[in-house]
């Protein structure tokens, strides 16, 4: 751990050396709105008895860049500095411009330099999320909804705060903030009437884990049952249940709009540079090299849950990453269900699975024996042949960031060889960052493993990359991954999303925000998983 004085003298130095950049920046107009008075400064001190120095010419700090720029020598040394500047703050692992400082500072200037660009794909995700067959998952990711329930602030929050609030709360030492369940700048949604029209969109038949008290803590995050009364307490985890876009999708009213799975041909492959506009992500898109890269002939697409009922049914698909694969995996069943907010109640030590049937109806099952779930009356789940819905089984474990995954690779190869996989699809979950103190820590095995599903694309292998890393790094999705996430001293401290805390399956639930792992603005939107699925359904579907 570095002392305090060498996080000052860091801290200085990085200070002086942004400036330095953004005053090298600034230089060319500094020296056309300066060079007059300079030059009438220099003339004047020439005629001078009393000096034989040059004097600083005035006093602000643009013109005096543009009077030492315009000496050769103090060019050169500027020059210098700079690049000692550079190359002390990166030398070290310690260094004052490790751990992402100086790639941050580049994007950002990267970021403003194309954002100012005009952008045709941008624009034309814009116009896909606007459109009217959109409308209702548009709805169900406003902001408005982003923060504690307002009936839970008006019925459990006071006894809450009063039994627990005193007394729950520690503070990280590294960052010196609460955790989010201090009590402490608690926030509350505020859903706006439209909002509310629009939910519930699911309507559970069968609850695997309810919630110990009256009303949930986030809004949606409790959808309701079909019968209301054979309820007594709200429900966090449904395992059966009906899904409104099921019922659309299977009804025929979806705005006419379909999609079809990529058979026959490669993958999409989004992983490019792009910027957070709001809630969603864009990729640059400037004159199409965005569409080439991806190698596709279209621009991003926002995808409807019945677009992506049409894509999956039936299909063998695999995604397959580190845990935090299980937030994207809980975030496609929350898209499914149209569920605006989501906790995790923590399944992660076995095999889950979620399945959409024909008969409009969905099922979860948390944890599944030998890694096969079975389903009451249905087929075994995975399962081949099976046309009339969709499963998604999935597995999850931890992986350090110095495991090569070379064995994998290996397994993975082979999957591409089988005869059953020639018109499957395969999606690597590349690991984003995850702790403030080491920006890199997943470089190196995201490299490995964007290298080896490049080579596999290049030999025919249907397979791309979801380029999580990419997202998290920039704007509002470094905020969400790492600038907000929980800070807590329990298990799991790393993963970002909303879950329940001491409530491994199948345990019980515990009441109440200080059993709560939520982010430090309270909002359980979860939108970085969904611009995820996003970009993983663009990849594998075309819309029709």
């Amino acid at each position: 751990m570095r002392s305090d004085s060498l996080q000052g003298k860091s801290a200085t130095a990085l200070v002086a050396s942004r400036t330095l950049l953004v005053a090298i920046l600034l230089l060319p107009r500094a020296m056309r709105a300066k060079q007059r008075p300079i030059l009438s400064s220099i003339s004047t001190s020439k005629r001078s008895p009393k000096s034989s120095r040059l004097p600083l010419p005035a006093t602000s700090l643009s013109s005096r860049v543009a009077y030492l720029t315009r000496q050769r020598r103090h060019r050169q040394a500027l020059g210098v500095l700079l690049l000692l500047l550079l190359f002390i703050g990166s030398y070290h692992e310690s260094g004052y411009l490790r751990n992402g400082k100086l790639e941050l500072f580049f994007s950002w200037l990267g970021y403003m330099l194309r954002s100012s660009l005009p952008d045709g794909g941008s624009r034309a995700y814009s116009r896909s999320i606007n459109r009217n067959a959109a409308r209702i998952p548009r709805l169900i990711m406003s902001l408005s909804l982003a923060g504690i329930d307002p009936q839970y602030a008006a019925r459990e929050l006071p006894t809450d705060m009063r039994d627990h609030g005193a007394n729950n709360y520690t503070v990280e030492p590294k960052s010196g903030l609460s955790p989010s369940s201090a009590f402490k700048n608690l926030v509350f949604a505020k859903p706006s009437t439209e909002v509310l029209a629009t939910l519930p969109q699911y309507r559970g038949h069968n609850c695997l884990s309810p919630y110990p008290l009256s009303v949930c803590p986030f809004p949606g995050l409790c959808a309701p049952p079909e019968h209301p009364e054979k309820s007594s307490q709200p429900c966090a985890v449904w395992g059966t249940g009906k899904p409104s876009s099921v019922t659309r999708y299977l009804a025929g009213s979806t705005h006419g709009e379909t999609a079809n799975f990529r058979t026959g041909k490669q993958l999409r492959d989004w992983d490019a540079p792009g910027r957070w506009v709001r809630d969603l992500y864009h990729l640059y898109g400037h004159n199409g090299r965005t569409r080439a890269q991806a190698g596709g002939d279209r621009d991003l697409h926002f995808f409807t849950p019945e677009q992506m009922h049409s894509c999956l049914r039936g299909k063998r698909i695999v995604v397959q990453g580190d845990s935090i694969l299980r937030q994207f995996f809980g975030r496609v069943m929350a898209y499914s269900r149209l569920q605006p907010t989501s906790c995790e109640h923590l399944a992660n030590w076995n095999t889950a699975s979620y399945a959409v049937f024909e008969n409009g109806t969905d099922a979860y099952e948390p944890s599944c024996p030998d890694r096969r779930c079975h389903f009451a009356g249905r087929r075994t789940c995975p399962s081949d042949g099976d046309e009339g819905r969709y499963c998604c089984p999935g597995t999850v474990y931890w992986i350090g960031p110095d495991v090569d995954l070379a064995h994998e690779r290996g397994n993975i190869t082979r999957m591409f060889a089988e005869p059953a996989w020639h018109d499957a699809a395969f999606s690597w979950f590349l690991s984003p960052e995850k702790t403030a103190d080491w920006y890199s820590q997943y470089d190196w095995r995201n490299g490995r493993m964007r290298k080896f599903v490049k080579e596999s694309r290049s030999s025919g292998a249907r397979a791309n990359v979801l380029p999580v890393d990419r997202l998290a790094r920039v704007n509002n999705g470094r905020r969400i991954v790492r600038d907000r996430r929980p800070i807590t001293s329990e298990q799991d401290d790393v993963h970002f999303k909303c879950g329940f805390l001491k409530a491994d399956w199948p345990n019980t639930l515990k009441p109440g925000l200080q059993n709560l792992k939520a982010p430090t603005d309270w909002d359980a939107r979860d939108v970085f998983n969904l611009n995820i699925l996003q970009l993983w359904l663009n990849g594998i579907c075309d819309p029709a």
